[in-house]
């Protein structure tokens, strides 16, 4: 499906092209790049634990404003406890102290490691400031959208993948910060992202989000192209609930921020027939990159629309979300006043 210079290889020849079953399988979660320059990749988990602690990890071949470079892991650790406290760290290592495995997820990054095969993951990071040791359990199925490749319609070597290994588990284990060391329960969240796309001169915009409403797990992403390829969007949206795949899809999604309430809330519909609405939004990770470009990682209350009219199911839950601007929209100039 092409939309203006962003393309989601989700048809059937798509799939037989790149080797893919209809239903992701173990080895989509092991490494899928060479970690040579141009290439990115990326694990990421995050837990809302019952107590009221988030906690987000992720382990990276290198942080993607130096995809062009060579392998550079580092380890990104995420800590926000119930009184509203943040402890985040991002450490550097060796290329020669990471390793992972092509036939499943199977990571090594100094002395932090995480294992599993989409249905069960093990989970052990240890930082200066905290630490985590955890099991995930998948009760939604893995799933993808497509092959889960997002590519520039005019250059396909440049592509975004995306695989949600656990869109919903259970997750139990302990968390230290500081002195302290306690066990945790709760929900668990754990997708992967690996690619070549340059995000900085082929994206102006891209929000993520995923939500966790009673039984209902929403993981979606929006890609938006700069002006030179026609500001083309692309969307990538799952739905699950319960453990029943209700959608796997980039067609009929939108994204739509409230300026007027925070530039961070946002409506997020799947055609006529489901729709979140994203609240006010509590940081995670706030920084600011190139001039005044913002990054913003935050949780937001959301609630959640199935239906319609005297149908609509409603829930409300939790989502973590993710907006990145990579350039400011472009305005046309005035118009010149011509003389006399």
């Amino acid at each position: 499906m092409s939309s203006n210079g962003l393309s989601v290889w989700d048809g059937t020849e798509d799939l037989r092209g790149a080797g893919l079953a209809r239903d992701p399988e173990p080895w989509e979660d092991g490494l899928r790049e060479t970690p040579r320059p141009g290439t990115f990749e990326w694990w990421y988990f995050d837990v809302e634990c019952d107590d009221g602690t988030c906690v987000v990890i992720v382990f990276e071949t290198k942080a993607l404003s130096a995809s062009a470079g060579p392998l550079a892991p580092r380890l990104s650790l995420t800590i926000r406890t119930p009184d509203g406290h943040v402890r985040a760290s991002r450490t550097r290592y060796d290329p020669g102290r990471f390793r992972a495995a092509r036939d499943h997820c199977d990571v090594v990054l100094g002395p932090h490691r995480v294992r599993g095969d989409l249905t069960r993951y093990s989970i052990h990071v240890r930082t200066s400031l905290a630490a985590a040791d955890l099991t995930l359990t998948a009760t939604a199925p893995p799933s993808r959208v497509g092959t889960g490749i997002v590519g520039l319609a005019e250059d396909p070597g440049q592509y975004l993948g995306w695989l949600v290994a656990v869109p919903r588990g259970t997750v139990e284990g302990r968390l230290t910060v500081g002195r302290r060391t306690w066990r945790v329960r709760g929900l668990g969240y754990h997708d992967k992202n690996w690619g070549t796309l340059d995000f900085g001169s082929a994206l102006q915009e891209w929000h993520w989000a995923r939500v966790h409403a009673d039984e209902f797990t929403v993981a979606c992403a929006e890609l938006r192209a700069v002006p030179a390829h026609s500001r083309g969007r692309a969307h990538l949206f799952v739905l699950t609930e319960g453990a029943e795949l209700r959608a796997a899809t980039g067609t009929g999604v939108s994204f739509t921020p409230h300026a007027t309430m925070h530039p961070h809330c946002a409506d997020i519909r799947w055609t006529d027939r489901f729709r979140v609405t994203l609240g006010e939004p509590r940081d995670l990770k706030t920084h600011r990159g190139n001039g005044s470009l913002p990054y913003r990682r935050f949780t937001a209350p959301a609630e959640v629309r199935l239906g319609a009219a005297a149908a609509v199911r409603k829930a409300v839950g939790t989502a973590v979300a993710e907006h990145v601007l990579f350039r400011p929209a472009t305005r046309p100039d005035p118009p010149r006043r011509q003389p006399g």
